[in-house]
């Protein structure tokens, strides 16, 4: 009798297991009707993850998109979109997947990006968002000051020098210098600021160029995370003590870490003084990465492009010639243009960004998506909408010089809605500054470029994290 029953509760339990896990998903799932690239996506979210691991997710989204249209299932429950009606959709405000909690630092710690949360994510948006403001970055004079002293004191003379002595550098590896550089003077000062740039990566240690036969790129073991977390909490007390005892805030003042600082430290009821500097921290370190490798990455690419056509270089340095406001580049065409489509071709934030359907669901390109439905999109794929971008695989940036909005719309460098990277305006005045003060000074052209192969993952940098230009004085110059 007991063998019976048995017998029959595992029958019960296998029926139940293949009409959840393998009928039911086929069959009766409202998304059983929208396109399937394989049938392993009906059942399963591993397919898509083995084509991840292999680099090949992004070329497989692509051409199913190309051939099925804007919506397509990848898992269970799982949809990709790849549309303008998604993007307006889908990332206005629904709440992000619980993919996002890895990002967490100092063991678990949130930071934006990593925070789940609407509504928290939207309370800490608000401390700093005033301070990442395009308004408020254009004419902050603190913007000012630390721009003349990391390029003008820093990045100048190294390219000047480079040149002299003829020695190739990885622009990789040197634009990351920069942005954390420029990062950590805007978060602690600049009296606290990072010397990576004129120092070869390595802190109070000089940099000399004895030997011009090698390039200019790290070789130091410790260098492979410029900025641990032990040194951005060391960082962040030191300036909160500077804070609590009123010390002079000294060239400029902590603008980041005095924002979230201040916020955190009011709250009733109060919060330990090591939660706040570790929530500080976490913060700061995650938008500090962030900056380095976004960057790094948009300038790489877009010297790689200009060091293929000294026609291009050429027209950039015309257009830099006619500035008049070192301080505001905005409105300098060929250089947005070049940043635009740098940007579309070589998104640094590449990857699948997932977000969860409402409780009440969503209708999305006549589809109902029920509740906990995750759904993304991707940049490399909407990069390379063809009927919006032509021949998209061609590094073209006079596309931009007379866009379409449908162009704009489906341009995704940041992401949109209440999630997209907030320090987007802050990035772009690193970028625009950085092309000009290398095109309007020097010429650079491809000494090596292996390596440099754009990975296909989620934050897309080169393969060998490197790519090794020539740099020679300007003519004029």
């Amino acid at each position: 009798m007991n063998l019976l029953l048995s017998l029959i509760g595992l029958g019960a339990l296998a029926v139940f297991l293949t009409y959840r896990y393998l009928i039911y998903p086929i069959f009766f799932s409202p998304l059983s009707k929208i396109p399937t690239p394989n049938p392993l996506c009906y059942i399963t979210d591993h397919f898509s993850r083995y084509l991840s691991w292999r680099e090949q997710e992004f070329d497989w989204l692509l051409k199913y998109h190309r051939q099925y249209g804007p919506l397509i299932r990848i898992g269970p429950t799982s949809v990709s979109v790849n549309s303008v009606e998604g993007l307006r959709q889908v990332y206005t405000s629904l709440e992000k997947h619980p993919f996002y909690a890895q990002f967490t630092n100092y063991n678990g710690m949130p930071n934006m990006f990593a925070t789940v949360d609407h509504q928290r994510h939207s309370v800490q948006k608000r401390v700093l968002s005033g301070i990442y403001a395009k308004s408020y970055l254009q004419r902050s004079e603190d913007i000012k000051s630390i721009s003349q002293d990391v390029f003008d004191q820093r990045l100048t003379p190294v390219l000047g020098h480079l040149a002299d002595i003829q020695r190739p550098v990885n622009v990789f590896e040197l634009f990351q210098f920069v942005a954390i550089d420029f990062y950590s003077a805007y978060a602690f000062g600049l009296d606290r600021s990072t010397h990576l740039t004129e120092n070869h990566g390595h802190e109070n240690r000089p940099y000399h160029a004895a030997d011009s036969r090698y390039i200019y790129e790290s070789k130091d073991r410790r260098d492979h995370s410029w900025f641990p977390e032990d040194e951005c909490l060391a960082l962040c007390r030191a300036t909160a003590k500077g804070i609590d005892e009123k010390q002079p805030a000294g060239s400029t003042p902590p603008i980041i870490f005095e924002k979230m600082y201040s916020s955190l430290s009011a709250q009733n009821p109060p919060l330990p003084h090591d939660t706040i500097l570790l929530t500080c921290a976490s913060e700061l370190r995650d938008e500090l990465i962030a900056s380095q490798e976004g960057i790094a990455i948009t300038l790489t690419y877009a010297m790689y492009h200009l060091s293929k056509s000294a026609h291009l270089q050429s027209r950039l340095r015309a257009e830099i010639a006619s500035s008049t406001d070192i301080n505001d580049l905005s409105s300098l065409p060929l250089l947005n243009a070049l940043i635009h489509e740098t940007l579309r071709l070589h998104a640094p934030g590449a990857g699948r960004q997932p977000r969860l359907s409402p409780p009440s669901g969503l209708t999305l390109h006549n589809h109902y998506l029920p509740p906990n439905t995750s759904i993304s999109s991707s940049s490399y794929v909407l990069h390379r909408t063809s009927s919006v971008y032509p021949d998209p695989e061609t590094f073209n940036p006079d596309r931009w010089l007379d866009a379409s909005e449908e162009m704009k719309r489906c341009w995704w460098g940041f992401g949109s809605g209440g999630r997209m990277c907030i320090g987007n305006h802050f990035a772009e005045i690193i970028i625009r500054r950085a092309l000009v003060e290398v095109y309007g000074r020097v010429e650079t052209w491809i000494v090596d470029e292996k390596g440099s192969e754009q990975t296909k993952t989620f934050l897309a940098g080169p393969r060998g994290r490197r790519l090794v230009l020539g740099v020679g004085r300007a003519k004029g110059q």
